[in-house]
């Protein structure tokens, strides 16, 4: 699925799902920062989805409306009907970069663990009976990597290298969405998105919550 190739080259893990109901069982059964929500669905269309979502007893995830229809008073329609932002088929690489963009990031609270043993289990699951396997060796390469990764932004910020910068926060992100720590993720794409002001103190979080996920991620890991 081209949709998926995008995700996966900006850095995020992604779900399928291929008609209505299944969204909505899979919204129900994990939270997700955003939905990309085909607005031609089966069994139930996106603008369905979306009010069944809304009217569930929190808001739900960021919604964004997919749509082959680019005419006068469609995104009216999808944003009426609950939605938060609007793409228009064939997507376009950049196009899915910006809508991302628009997702609020969820604050990043000191409170819990830093790692969510659910998301490596899950990740496990999807690679077969090998999985255990798969996933002690991405905790195996995150130990070795992510340090030297903090390393370079900070170096990039000591000499002003703000494509540096976002490099490598945008990698270590990515990494940090695979490896289940969502704290780390969120400030990561803070400093990716944000400008030079917030940088150093976003730096700093960051190297403070490495070493914290390295910590958990032993005991986080499925049992091979």
């Amino acid at each position: 699925m081209l949709a998926l190739a995008m995700l996966a080259k900006l850095g995020h893990r992604a779900d399928v799902a291929t008609t209505g109901q299944e969204v909505l069982d899979a919204v129900s059964a994990r939270p997700y920062d955003a939905v990309l929500l085909d607005v031609q669905m089966p069994v139930l269309d996106g603008l369905e989805v979306t009010r069944r979502i809304r009217a569930g007893a929190t808001r739900g995830p960021w919604l964004v409306a997919v749509t082959a229809n680019a005419m006068d008073g469609d995104r009216e329609m999808c944003l009426a009907a609950g939605m938060d932002d609007y793409l228009a088929k064939p997507i376009r690489l950049g196009g899915l970069a910006a809508a991302l963009r628009r997702v609020p990031v969820p604050p990043a609270t000191g409170d819990g663990p830093e790692v969510d043993p659910g998301v490596l289990a899950e990740l496990a699951r999807s690679f077969g009976p090998d999985g255990d396997e798969v996933v002690a060796e991405l905790v195996a390469t995150a130990t070795a990597h992510l340090p030297g990764l903090v390393a370079r932004m900070r170096s990039a910020l000591d000499t002003g290298d703000a494509a540096e910068l976002r490099m490598a926060a945008h990698t270590l992100r990515s990494n940090a969405a695979t490896l289940g720590a969502a704290r780390l993720a969120a400030a990561c794409r803070e400093l990716e998105d944000g400008g030079p002001d917030g940088a150093a103190a976003l730096v700093e979080e960051i190297g403070t919550r490495v070493p914290a996920v390295l910590g958990e991620l032993p005991a986080a890991e499925p049992v091979v």
